[in-house]
């Protein structure tokens, strides 16, 4: 009797889940509008600047559709000249001795299809200002942990020296900043230098805002002390970037495509007209700190 009474209760739950079942008919869906998707970063200080060209893909329809952009021309102008863009296996490039990128400089970047399609974008590349990097380096013993190292112990101290970078904002303009830095070591044995690219611990991209004509805490990094290499150098690399630079960025660290019900979405930045994507461009100042 218990075994029926189970049984009976199985098929209604059945027949209550396929009561639930609706078939949706007659539904019609969006046209597909495609848009070319473009992808740069020109600075004075490249030799070649590369251009990235692409379509929009569906997302619905269809999947197995491959939209390609059909490209038939790529310019960039200054207001002054304007020169077609060479295609490269990776993209379209265009060298400097064709169109020099400099500095305050706006630049228009247009590109057609063959299937009418056109988008055009503009940048304006920053002035390299000054803004007097410091760096104040710290010796410190950092313990890494067994998860790090992979052997069976509780971690050990490892020697490191910390380097704190202050920057001191250029008054009355805003200023977008992008932090890197590289690790060099020497050793007799080797005639090129063994390379690392540590990150810093607090945030790649940054503002002014706040900060109008002040010194402030930019970044900082941790490497290895070097005692068993014969030298060693701290390159700390500053990107005075545009503003469009800056929020593609920082788009990209809130992305969000709303596959979280509890997380509102957030696309990321453009500032491509009749397209998608992004064109910025950005300056570089440097450092080299000797280590050793």
């Amino acid at each position: 009797m218990k075994r029926t009474i189970i049984h009976i209760t199985f098929l209604l739950i059945i027949l209550l889940i396929v009561s639930c079942e609706r078939d949706i008919k007659n539904i019609s869906l969006p046209d597909f509008e495609q848009k070319l998707v473009i992808h740069s970063f020109i600075s004075p200080y490249d030799s070649v600047s590369l251009v990235r060209i692409a379509s929009n893909q569906r997302i619905y329809g269809d999947l197995s559709i491959n939209e390609t952009p059909s490209v038939s021309n790529v310019t960039i102008s200054n207001g002054e000249k304007e020169v077609i863009l060479k295609e490269v296996l990776s993209g379209y490039i265009f060298t400097h001795m064709e169109m020099p990128v400099e500095e305050g400089k706006t630049y228009i970047l247009t590109v057609t299809g063959e299937n009418g399609l056109k988008a055009e974008a503009s940048c304006r590349v920053p002035i390299r200002r000054d803004f007097y990097p410091e760096i104040d380096t710290i010796h410190e013993l950092l313990e890494i942990p067994i998860e790090v190292l992979e052997i069976p112990e509780a971690g050990i101290n490892q020697k490191m020296i910390r380097a704190d970078v202050y920057l001191t904002d250029y008054p009355g303009e805003n200023n977008y900043f992008r932090f890197a830095s590289r690790y060099l070591v020497y050793d007799s044995t080797n005639l090129a230098p063994s390379s690392q690219e540590p990150y810093g611990d607090e945030s790649e991209f940054i503002s002014d805002s706040g900060k109008d004509g002040e010194r402030f805490f930019f970044n900082t990094v941790s490497v290895p002390d070097p005692y068993q290499h014969d030298s060693a150098f701290l390159v700390i690399y500053i990107l005075n970037t545009d503003k469009d630079y800056y929020t593609y960025h920082q788009s990209l660290d809130n992305y969000s495509d709303g596959e979280s019900p509890f997380i509102e979405v957030s696309p990321v930045y453009t500032n491509i007209e009749g397209g998608l994507g992004i064109f910025a461009s950005y300056v570089v100042d440097s450092v080299v700190v000797r280590i050793k």
